[in-house]
């Protein structure tokens, strides 16, 4: 049987810039159990694949030692990932300090990949789903039900528990602790929230342009702004996933958190106040139901007013007291709702958690376990927000850990 020098397990963004920068100096094979290399690439930023962020620092990462991959995200950088597909014919373009391929397509950076693995002499193993790895005499033999792959060494990128219809559905993280190696706690990350909201069949749909606060006992744990959508389980849009894994270890421990709404983040409490006084004067007529149209999406507006303890809603705004009108101003700048749960791993975008940093080296991705077996993207605890930092850390790490092998 053929023993290859470096065998990698993932066709993700980690795994094929890692089999890449591999096969420079190693025979080497990708194995994944995906028909198709780079599966999850293709559901990127919509079908777009943002696949880095102008702005990358440590504030944009999360983990129980987030300090272990800075070593990686400044050695193969943005810039260096933005030249890395430009010298493979990838030109790019900046939308809101986001990433893209000009084409806007992730077919684009999937099928760079796919040329680049062929020019390298990347044998592919497709269809692959993996069972077991063991090692014995400094060998690694990873088996499926029906072959076995031989390798001198290994890099294990097959990604989290997230999305498992990309392939990625946790079941390595059991052969890794077989390794010896410990898994910190695995939780879903960029998932939308669900809510107590009794309104939400008659918002469901609806979007805004706000902000999201977590809260817990009226302290403020996270906080997002942009496009938030209203669903008939609760939350969802960019903001509220990338605050969603704040939410864990209070629901772990089934302590009360809270997400707030503000639909006026530009302006403060008092110009707000100032502004509904000054538009019950000008719509003193207007009947209540109708005194926030023009301001708030009219489906919102029954769940506002109820929310805010205003009933009579026929009568004509003139009727609302200067308490009634502080309750609405409250209610728009933190519209308030208890957090329930989040939505499931096959929801969530990436996951939270993974191998254990403290067991690997973060210069090269290699076990300090195990000689030969490196680690590299979101199978390490080490997760990141919306925007293309997730595939920045996948770049990385696999650039590493691909470059480690050499030696």
């Amino acid at each position: 049987m053929e023993i290859y020098d470096v065998a990698v397990i993932g066709a993700g963004a980690a795994g094929t810039i890692a089999a890449i920068k591999a096969s420079k100096r190693n025979k080497t094979i990708l194995i994944d159990r995906n028909h198709k290399v780079g599966k999850k690439i293709y559901a990127t930023g919509n079908g777009k694949c943002n696949y880095t962020n102008k702005n990358i620092s440590l504030n944009n990462y999360h983990g129980q030692n987030v300090q272990f991959a800075n070593f990686s995200l400044n050695k193969f950088n943005n810039i260096k990932t933005v030249e890395f597909f430009k010298k493979s014919g990838v030109l790019s373009k900046d939308i809101d300090n986001r990433i893209y391929p000009v084409t806007e397509e992730s077919a684009t950076i999937v099928e760079t990949l796919e040329f680049l693995l062929a020019e390298n002499d990347v044998e592919l193993l497709l269809g692959y789903k993996i069972h077991d790895i063991e090692l014995e005499n400094e060998i690694f033999t990873i088996s499926s039900n029906h072959k076995q792959v031989k390798s001198k060494k290994l890099i294990i990128a097959t990604g989290g528990k997230s999305s498992p219809n990309h392939g990625s559905d946790g079941s390595i993280f059991d052969v890794i602790k077989k390794l010896g190696h410990s898994i910190t706690p695995l939780k879903p990350a960029l998932v939308q929230l669900e809510t107590d909201n009794k309104f939400s069949k008659e918002v469901k749909g609806i979007r805004i342009k706000g902000s999201i606060t977590i809260q817990h006992k009226k302290k403020e744990i996270a906080k997002d702004t942009g496009e938030i959508m209203f669903t008939d389980y609760g939350l969802s849009g960019i903001p509220v996933m990338q605050v969603s894994h704040f939410t864990h270890e209070y629901l772990e421990k089934n302590e009360k958190v809270f997400a707030s709404i503000d639909f006026f983040h530009e302006i403060n409490q008092v110009e707000l106040d100032k502004m509904l006084l000054n538009r019950k004067n000008e719509l003193k007529n207007r009947k209540i139901k109708d005194f926030l149209k023009g301001l708030v999406h009219s489906k919102l507006i029954n769940m506002v007013l109820v929310k805010s303890g205003i009933k009579n809603h026929n009568s004509p705004s003139e009727k609302l007291s200067e308490k009634d009108i502080m309750s609405l101003s409250k209610n728009l700048k933190n519209l308030t709702f208890f957090i329930t749960g989040t939505k499931s791993w096959k929801n969530s975008q990436v996951t939270f958690g993974g191998v254990n940093t403290l067991e690997v080296d973060e210069k090269t991705m290699e076990s300090k376990i195990i000689k030969n077996l490196y680690f590299a993207g979101e199978v390490i605890d080490i997760s990141g927000d919306c925007g293309g930092y997730n595939l920045q850390w996948a770049w990385s790490s696999g650039y590493i850990a691909g470059k480690s092998t050499w030696k």
